[in-house]
């Protein structure tokens, strides 16, 4: 089997033309094409991670899940008795995606935004694994779908209010830290580390098998991200990507990640913290606004092609 192209996240049904499913297929195919040279460039290394554009993948094969908690695991190691103090500095920096930027502390590829009114009653909370390079590539090619998507997506006592020059700057390019994706919604990532090409070379860069100096080998989750510094070690996500990765390319598996790639949420709870003011649970508030439910509990969180990819809930 061989991927006749890369498709856009979950299926998404944005692109219009093939000019643009074609200029998505070749941004992603050379995400692989990078991560394949990574592997190359180690004298003696036969790279076990591959494109699957470019290379079968022969039958039989797994497709095992990688998914981690959302919530920032270093917020919640500061704080380990403390979970109210961990939400409310987890919540400090959600409110202020504008002025952190992609320094922002959400950092395990999930951002929320926090509607309240005038009484401080939260009126909807939106929460999105998007990433930047999807809405740059369709302000680069679809700006009018871009503009339709940001006015479904905002805090909706806002929606009219975006404009295309909101989103995109006089000279052509795309403004990911607009007001309406940090002020008033949570459209896309904006943090540094949470993106699709870093998605892609983590799982190239984790195939490479590591030993320390006696000659052991390295299988720790952390000492491998220390030494190959493909991801951040005090994350839920990238550790446990990169240590499940690292164990099935020492079992000498080859690996690649399943179109369409993307990041997806691919469960929920409303448990804990998440109750109605009469105590009971919040449940049917949440709705899907983008993407489709996943057909079965194992699909890949990193390319699965119907997961959920834009959850909101509004009261």
């Amino acid at each position: 089997m061989r991927y006749d192209r890369f498709d856009p996240p979950a299926f998404l049904t944005d692109f219009t033309s093939d000019a643009q499913r074609d200029a998505w297929d070749q941004e992603v195919d050379s995400y692989f094409e990078d991560g394949v040279a990574f592997n190359k460039a180690f004298s003696g290394v036969t790279s076990q991670f591959y494109n699957p554009a470019r290379t079968d993948t022969q039958a039989p094969f797994e497709e095992p899940l990688i998914d981690w908690p959302g919530f920032p695991r270093i917020i919640k190691n500061k704080h380990p008795n403390n979970p109210a103090k961990a939400w409310a500095e987890a919540e400090a920096g959600a409110s202020s995606r504008a002025a952190l930027g992609k320094n922002n502390n959400m950092d395990e590829c999930l951002d929320w935004h926090v509607v309240r009114n005038d009484a401080g009653k939260i009126t909807c909370v939106s929460f999105t694994c998007e990433t930047r390079q999807y809405y740059r590539f369709l302000a680069d090619t679809a700006p009018d779908k871009l503009l339709e998507l940001y006015q479904d997506l905002v805090d909706p006592a806002h929606n009219d209010a975006v404009k295309i020059g909101d989103l995109i700057s006089p000279q052509g390019k795309y403004r990911p830290f607009n007001k309406w994706n940090t002020e008033h919604g949570a459209v896309h990532l904006i943090q540094q580390n949470n993106n699709r090409y870093a998605e892609v070379q983590v799982a190239a860069q984790a195939c490479i098998l590591r030993r320390r100096d006696n000659g052991t080998t390295i299988t720790d989750s952390n000492e491998l991200i220390e030494c190959s510094l493909y991801g951040e070690p005090g994350r839920s996500s990238d550790p446990k990507i990169g240590a499940i990765v690292n164990q099935k390319a020492r079992e000498g598996h080859s690996l690649s990640l399943r179109n369409p790639v993307a990041l997806y949420i691919t469960s929920w709870t409303t448990s804990g913290a998440w109750k109605k003011p009469d105590g009971s649970p919040v449940g049917q508030y949440w709705r899907l606004v983008r993407g489709q439910p996943a057909p079965g509990p194992n699909k890949p969180a990193m390319g699965c092609d119907s997961e959920k990819g834009h959850q909101a809930a509004c009261a």
